[in-house]
């Protein structure tokens, strides 16, 4: 199964689990760039706000087309109880080419975040094969190690 590891991260708390996970799968992976500013105060609540208004952004141009996967696992924070903007414009781009798909987020409140699913399946009218919901502190003290391993083997 070819698989791409899809993931936008701000803070780097998602980019850590999206190279976890490539390394324990293999595949390709492709980082999500967001080109607006969302530094500091200003861009924490800019970026709170154009989540929750559903808003698009402009993301730097991808170098792995979607198509040519089986699966795309998708990674995000959680913004105001959404997904980001970058990975709401990446998947409006690509729901089309997207065969089937799991979902990964690293977020302050990690299981309660679940409504994020709902948001992604929305876009893609489809279920993923799998999710993973590890909260902040769940991170910080490595307390994911079971999470992450079943979610590659459902994955599989």
């Amino acid at each position: 199964m070819k698989t791409l590891v899809v993931f936008y991260s701000r803070t780097g708390n998602n980019k850590k689990i999206a190279d976890l996970i490539k390394e324990k799968i293999g595949g390709d992976i492709e980082e999500i760039i967001d080109l607006k500013n969302r530094k500091g105060l200003i861009g924490w609540i800019r970026s709170g706000m154009d989540a929750s208004l559903k808003r698009e952004t402009k993301i730097k141009d991808i170098v792995n087309d979607p198509e040519n996967y089986d699966m795309i696992i998708v990674g995000t924070p959680v913004w105001a109880g959404s997904i980001t903007p970058a990975l709401r414009t990446y998947l409006n781009r690509n729901k089309d080419k997207i065969k089937d798909y799991a979902l990964f987020s690293v977020s302050g409140f990690g299981e309660k975040n679940r409504k994020i699913s709902d948001v992604i399946k929305s876009i893609l009218k489809k279920e993923p094969k799998t999710v993973l919901f590890i909260s902040d502190k769940e991170l910080k003290k490595k307390l994911y190690s079971n999470k992450l391993n079943d979610f590659i083997k459902n994955i599989s």
